[in-house]
């Protein structure tokens, strides 16, 4: 699922999405958002999973501003472990409604396989986890501040989904095929639509091209556990052999 950042409006989605098609799922949007707006997408705030190395060094290539997670290794841990405190500090987040707004960084550059070039890496801890968060961007000036605060807001998606359940029971079917994830799909669409604007995967010119939180969802066995419960709950009249 894609958001505008500005506008909160779903421009993207794959329901059909595979374990082996994932890492260019990034790159098939932008291919999607130049045809329908003829721009590039100004920045793009995702999931580590879409995407790898090689992939990053092509957005880059294409000057679009793009910021994500790096995947933790013990190696990495332990190296970022055996930093001085010297060297971390601390930055306040603004903006942010969390109870965690004053987290440690650690700002560095780091050499990647298939990039050209360092990239930035910002560590971060003391955020209510107890394995440090790091970043990866293309973004050299910006503010570790404001590089944290924007990848928080991505979980605007994760929350807009949750409403959609809560209230318009998106995931009540009870079919664990694929067929039913694309049901949900579409069921969010629609939602969408009515909480949004109506122009739902069809971004026109007039559409921001500015930042852009990519949410990776659920897969199909997690919507047919969370739906088979809900669809138990909201049966009434019939019992189940269940």
């Amino acid at each position: 699922m894609v958001e505008d950042a500005d506008k909160r409006v779903f421009c993207y989605g794959n329901a059909d999405l595979r374990k082996d098609e994932q890492a260019d799922e990034i790159l098939r949007f932008v291919e999607f958002w130049k045809s329908r707006t003829g721009k590039l997408p100004e920045e793009l705030v995702f999931d580590s999973k879409l995407i790898t190395y090689a992939n990053l060094n092509r957005l880059n290539k294409m000057d679009i501003r793009f910021i994500t997670l790096r995947t933790r290794s013990q190696k990495m841990l332990e190296q970022i472990y055996q930093t001085p405190v010297s060297a971390w500090r601390r930055v306040e987040l603004k903006g942010v409604t969390r109870a965690y707004r004053t987290p440690r960084i650690l700002d560095t550059t780091v050499s990647l396989t298939n990039y050209e070039g360092p990239r930035r890496q910002i560590s971060v801890m003391d955020l209510g986890h107890e394995e440090p968060t790091l970043l990866l961007t293309n973004q050299l000036r910006r503010s570790p501040a404001k590089l944290i605060s924007r990848y928080a807001q991505r979980m605007i998606i994760e929350n807009s989904i949750a409403d959609g359940i809560e209230f318009f029971h998106m995931d009540a079917l009870s079919s664990s095929v694929a067929m039913k994830v694309n049901c949900d799909l579409q069921q969010m669409k629609s939602w969408c639509a009515f909480r949004n604007a109506p122009t739902i995967l069809c971004p026109s010119p007039q559409v921001s091209t500015k930042p852009i939180f990519v949410y990776h969802g659920w897969e199909a066995s997690d919507y047919a556990s969370s739906s088979a419960k809900i669809a138990r709950v909201r049966t009434r009249g019939v019992k189940s052999k269940n």
